[in-house]
């Protein structure tokens, strides 16, 4: 009778630490993706489509693959600034017809454009403008610096009215 109870003793202690300590372990091996906003785990990259699913204005070429190293963007859907790195499968002259394709379809209307070793694009939309920086990779493909600011609206250069409560000052005049 005490070794039994001994025994049921030692069972449910050993089916509490199963309940409690297996999910921690399955956890260690589960890799959850990454967002913009979760940087936890530096070397694992975002599926594209759900970190690209908070950029409602861009167009993104299939299978691009965010650096988010070197990303840097606030807000989201078609109010976001900052910059987003990604490179693409496309090589850099792809990249650029791709671009100057799809980002009139999106609403973006071309300042200038110089096609040369590095691509750069320039295009506004309502009160933002876009800088686009296309390199080709020695390997094939291409990297994509998307800059998205605020249009310069003001006379003395700063971005924002007074009223905003904010002001910008240049560094250099």
């Amino acid at each position: 009778m005490i070794v039994s109870k001994k025994l049921e003793g030692c069972r449910v202690a050993l089916l509490s630490a199963v309940v409690i300590f297996l999910p921690l372990f399955s956890a260690c091996t589960e890799k959850a993706p990454l967002s913009l906003s979760t940087r936890a785990n530096l070397q694992t990259t975002a599926p594209p489509n759900a970190s690209y699913a908070q950029f409602t204005d861009i167009p993104v070429p299939a299978g691009a693959k965010m650096d988010l190293d070197r990303t840097l963007v606030f807000g989201e859907k078609n109010l976001w600034i900052g910059r987003l790195v990604f490179t693409t499968e496309l090589g850099a002259s792809d990249a650029y017809d791709f671009f100057t394709t799809e980002l009139p379809r999106f609403g973006w209307r071309s300042v200038t454009t110089v096609r040369s070793r590095t691509n750069i694009l320039i295009y506004t939309r309502d009160n933002r403008a876009a800088t686009l920086e296309i390199t080709g990779q020695k390997l094939g493909g291409s990297t994509v610096f998307f800059s998205v600011s605020p249009l310069n609206s003001g006379k003395d250069g700063n971005n924002l009215s007074p009223s905003d409560g904010i002001q910008v000052i240049p560094l250099m005049k």
